[in-house]
């Protein structure tokens, strides 16, 4: 949902880190892959810690307030 509301914005997000490696990356689902890596090279999201994205893990109200406020912050 995240990835979607950017693509509709015409702001851009900020800043861009390089490479993102969770080591649990190949559990992200392929339709979910591309915007995941997107959101965490904006730094929006940050995974579980451990250099995990848990991408089975529900996420919960306090993670889903992070995440949306990081979006709002990081708009240009």
């Amino acid at each position: 949902m995240l990835k979607r509301t950017v693509d509709v914005i015409p702001q851009k997000l900020l800043p861009f880190k390089g490479t993102i490696a969770f080591s649990d990356f190949a559990y992200i689902s392929d339709w979910a892959y591309s915007s995941v890596m997107y959101l965490a090279r904006a730094q929006i999201i940050n995974g579980t810690g451990n250099d995990q994205f848990s991408p089975k893990k529900n996420a919960t109200r306090a993670e889903a307030v992070v995440m949306i406020h990081r979006l709002l912050q990081n708009l240009i």
